[in-house]
């Protein structure tokens, strides 16, 4: 295809400026996101220690659940054994529970 021709058979689709198209966009706009850890077992992070969970949100963007994870890393600094994540809505649906001493070892 030539510079500047439009392909007719192509699907078309509004890009934003990232190239993803509107609707994804909207649809990560619409995205909720939590803050969830506490203190681990142990330094790998696998397995809280029961009755340490915390979990905050759900925020209307990654930027103000970003601010909250900085506030309670920050918090925490000095802690090998604490540990907080950012957690899209999908994600923490599919974090095991409390009681499973659930909540994901990665940070954001």
């Amino acid at each position: 295809m030539q510079h500047g021709v439009v392909d007719k058979t192509a699907p078309s689709r509004k890009l934003c400026r990232n190239g993803a198209s509107r609707k994804a966009k909207r649809k990560s706009d619409e995205m909720k996101y939590y803050v969830v850890g506490g203190e681990y077992l142990d330094a790998e992070h696998r397995r809280l220690k029961p009755g340490t969970r915390e979990q905050y949100g759900p925020f209307d963007d990654y930027a103000a659940a970003l601010d909250k994870w900085r506030e309670r890393a920050w918090a925490t600094i000095d802690d090998t054994y604490c540990r907080f994540t950012v957690l899209s809505e999908d994600e923490f649906a599919r974090q095991p529970s409390a009681a499973d001493g659930g909540a994901t070892g990665r940070t954001p």
